[in-house]
């Protein structure tokens, strides 16, 4: 099955790695930029999952890449947060202490969540639909979608509040 929507996260990984290493070439001494490129680095690394996957779906290996394209949302999270609490700000090491424990946890649960993902068995299926690939996800996922959602609110949260 192979079509030129395929090739979709071909192109989002390539945007993404030459986004990350334009800006943080920009000013490599700046934290405000690494954070960025970290983050478009989580991109590229859920894509490359998806790319995989979409190329090989009934592969043997295509449980592994869609294990790689949830770790790299997973990621997301964190890097993406970090970014919305420097992005625009001038004093973003105040802001940075200040939401310490709250990085420190979501860090750590980012960890966990990528270990269960990883690990687990139950975590996701791949499946197919008409020729179609897809997946199915486990509980564990169904639970990761709820905290990346709720993560991922908290970053529009953050960029909204950028003075």
């Amino acid at each position: 099955m192979e079509n030129i929507v395929n090739y979709i996260p071909a192109l989002s990984i390539f945007i993404s790695i030459v986004l990350s290493v334009y800006v943080f070439s920009k000013n490599p001494s700046s934290f405000s930029n690494l954070s960025f490129a970290l983050a478009m680095v989580s991109i590229a690394v859920s894509e490359t999952g998806k790319l995989f996957y979409v190329l090989h779906p009934w592969s043997v290996k295509s449980e592994l890449w869609l294990k790689v394209s949830w770790s790299g949302e997973i990621m997301m999270s964190f890097l993406w947060l970090v970014f919305s609490l420097v992005f625009a700000r001038k004093d973003y090491k105040t802001i940075i202490s200040k939401w310490k424990n709250v990085l420190i946890f979501i860090f750590l649960s980012s960890i966990v969540l990528i270990t269960i993902i990883c690990a687990g068995e139950q975590s996701i299926y791949p499946s197919a639909v008409n020729n179609f690939p897809g997946a199915a996800i486990g509980r564990p996922l169904y639970y990761v979608t709820i905290y990346l959602t709720l993560i991922f609110v908290l970053i529009i949260v953050n960029f909204e509040n950028t003075f």
